[in-house]
């Protein structure tokens, strides 16, 4: 007997509130869930309710009964309900394409950032940064007016959501605007806030977010990204981030950029061949250039800057110290250059990584094993993870060694942040190889306790994760299987045994 309001907001894609007309990603998860249990419901314009407003409406239970997009916090559980969240993109730095290099909100001290006014991030900024200077926009589409700023050269920088940057970038035109670096916030994640007296709906809804499918959520998500988008990768720029990669934390971000621009140059020549066919390949190309890419290559890049950000500090202190002996020197430049080789590599493997043709070459399974552990093996000591590696005879394989060191990382990183999370004494992971009649038999295990029943069948499905704690993206086994058994025509399966996880892959011994 209940007309349920929901709040729209103008936090496109996820709300749009514009020339009255009220949508985006977030009312079309409610319209499908209100629709099937017949529930009633309003449409309310953020016109009418400012974000405190809103706040107070849910709280009071008297007017506003649902806001589609809000954090999660102690103060807000006292007065109202919340969904699962079901909302997640990074913080980022965006700059402009003439602006200076920026790695980190290090450098954007005494800078011009615009920040829309009473988000989240104006209180990260003022609290952590107060050297930089914030210029907040608090009018109707706050958003789209802080990038405009940026885009106008009004401002220095503007740090905001991934997704909704990059939404209003596109819409808007703002083509001089790019990502610079992440932010060291991590993942912005938002639930749905009901009001206190409904705990009914907050199931319903859950239950729904939880068992709605990847191609309903993909199908909803295309209605607002289904737009033209130029990628690709300009070399003098990557090779200078690659020089600059030992004074950076992250710069993951910044490789989207650098596909956008060559695969820009590309797309501008095969218009004058054929425009519909320009159109076509952009479209089956966006899933790759966008969504995989970023996770994939953030997934691949995360563990060598560790390295490299330990195998610096080891160096500072030991200078510090006066200790500093020519051995250490030739350590540092080996294996700094080492990792600085594995993150190169990484860009050229995951350009190609939905190309059709790939030269295939002829190496060792056992070299790939032993060089994606001393790529990881700083982190892991730190960690005090011991990775047994039982080395039989040499194993030939005709294939992608890359992407099979790949594959690899992917699964000791997993069992890694297992290790971790579950606080295990004696951490250790054992990879073995062996051969029988027809395949050679890869087999990764580690003694963390093992992958929980019910999700154990989920883990190789796209975007399933169960580290939502520490931002898992949920692509990593994803693309390990794609990996395995698309590209080097294999067989990936897993399994508990008595103390944790059983990673098998299997080669066919005829390649």
């Amino acid at each position: 007997n209940h007309i349920v309001n929901i709040r729209v907001g103008d936090a496109p894609p996820y709300q749009i509130n514009k020339n009255g007309e009220l949508g985006g990603i977030s009312v079309d998860y409610m319209k499908i869930i209100f629709e099937k249990y017949n529930i009633r419901y309003k449409l309310v314009s953020s016109d009418g309710y400012s974000w405190k407003q809103a706040l107070k409406s849910i709280s009071d239970k008297s007017g506003i009964d649902i806001l589609l997009t809000a954090k999660i916090t102690d103060e807000r559980k006292k007065n109202m309900l919340f969904t699962d969240n079901y909302v997640f993109s990074p913080w980022v730095i965006f700059t402009r394409d003439d602006f200076s290099f920026v790695s980190s909100l290090d450098d954007l001290k005494g800078k011009v950032i615009s920040i829309e006014n009473g988000f989240v991030m104006q209180k990260f900024l003022k609290k952590d940064y107060p050297s930089i200077v914030l210029k907040t926009t608090s009018k109707v589409n706050p958003t789209q007016l802080a990038l405009k700023l940026l885009a106008t050269g009004k401002v220095d920088a503007y740090i905001g959501n991934l997704t909704t940057g990059s939404y209003i970038i596109k819409q808007e035109d703002f083509y001089n605007i790019k990502v610079a670096s992440p932010t060291k916030y991590g993942i912005h994640k938002n639930a749905m806030a009901v009001r206190g007296d409904w705990s009914p709906l907050v199931c319903i809804i859950n239950r729904e977010l939880r068992t709605m499918s990847n191609e309903q959520k993909d199908k909803i998500k295309n209605r607002y990204f289904n737009v033209k988008y130029e990628y690709g990768i300009s070399f003098s720029y990557l090779l200078k981030w690659i020089l600059s990669i030992l004074m950076i934390s992250s710069i993951t971000l910044f490789i989207v950029l650098k596909i956008n621009q060559h695969l820009k140059r590309k797309v501008k020549e095969e218009v004058e061949k054929n425009r519909q066919q320009q159109l076509l390949m952009l479209q089956q190309s966006r899933l790759a250039q966008m969504g995989e890419m970023l996770s994939m290559i953030a997934h691949q890049w995360r563990q060598p800057l560790n390295s490299l950000a330990m195998i610096n500090q080891t160096i500072v202190i030991k200078y510090i110290r006066g200790s500093l002996a020519d051995k250490d020197i030739e350590y540092f430049n080996e294996n700094s250059n080492k990792q600085i080789q594995n993150m190169s590599k990484t860009i050229d493997d995951f350009r190609d990584f939905f190309k059709p043709e790939k030269e295939e070459f002829e190496f060792y399974i056992n070299d790939v094993i032993i060089d994606t552990i001393d790529m990881v093996k700083p982190v892991f000591m730190l960690n005090n993870i011991e990775i047994i590696f039982e080395k039989k005879e040499k194993m030939k394989f005709i294939g992608y060694a890359n992407e099979l060191g790949q594959a690899i990382l992917n699964i000791i990183n997993n069992a890694k942040d297992a290790l971790i999370e579950n606080e295990i004494k004696d951490k250790q992971i054992v990879i073995s190889l062996k051969m029988d009649n027809e395949n050679i038999i890869l087999i990764i295990s580690d003694n963390a306790g093992g992958i929980p029943v019910n999700v154990i069948d989920k883990i190789f499905d796209p975007y399933f994760s169960t580290k939502e704690a520490k931002n898992g993206t949920g692509i990593g086994l994803y693309m390990t299987k794609i990996i395995i058994e698309e590209h080097l025509n294999g067989k990936i399966t897993v399994s508990n045994d008595e103390n944790g996880a059983v990673f098998k892959i299997e080669l066919k011994l005829n390649n």
